[in-house]
């Protein structure tokens, strides 16, 4: 007889987190599952978070099921996101810059109205290419506008 591994709290914060997010109450979720969600599996709780639009948790805790033992989390495979970062930075691994890093990037190269060229000629100065690809790179270069824009206002204040 196999037995059934029980669902973890933090597939149920998902779930409603999740929900909420979508407009769904306790009860919609509960029609969405078919039965109590103090009721669902493990598995069932991830297919749930899934047509909710997550991503489903990695394999169930060891012992049974009993969250909480090994440490914050119960092993349920859900991290934060300073965690991840964190991880991927000591593992090496290059991360792709975001579209709200370039935002921030453009926005900071607006205040000092540098055209597209004036940032891409900034780009190759500190990164050696026309634009960053990496998270990094971005960092860099936003880094400096920062400060060149910080200079900018010590200048306008004497």
């Amino acid at each position: 007889m196999q037995t059934v591994t029980p669902k973890t709290t933090d597939q149920l914060r998902a779930i409603f987190g999740l929900g909420r997010e979508r407009g769904h109450d306790k009860e919609s979720l509960m029609e969405m599952a078919g039965k109590r969600l103090s009721e669902l599996s493990f598995d069932e709780a991830n297919g749930l978070i899934v047509q909710l639009g997550g991503e489903a948790f990695g394999s169930p805790p060891a012992g049974g099921g009993v969250a909480g033992l090994a440490g914050r989390g119960g092993g349920s495979g859900h991290v934060a996101k300073r965690t991840e970062n964190y991880r991927k930075q000591k593992a090496n691994v290059k991360t792709l810059v975001t579209a709200k890093q370039l935002r921030l990037m453009k926005d900071l190269a607006d205040k000092r109205n540098m055209s597209q060229i004036g940032l891409a000629s900034l780009c190759m100065r500190i990164i050696k290419r026309s634009a960053p690809q990496t998270t990094a790179q971005c960092n860099k270069v936003i880094e400096a506008l920062k400060s060149m824009n910080a200079r900018d206002r010590v200048k306008e204040a004497a």
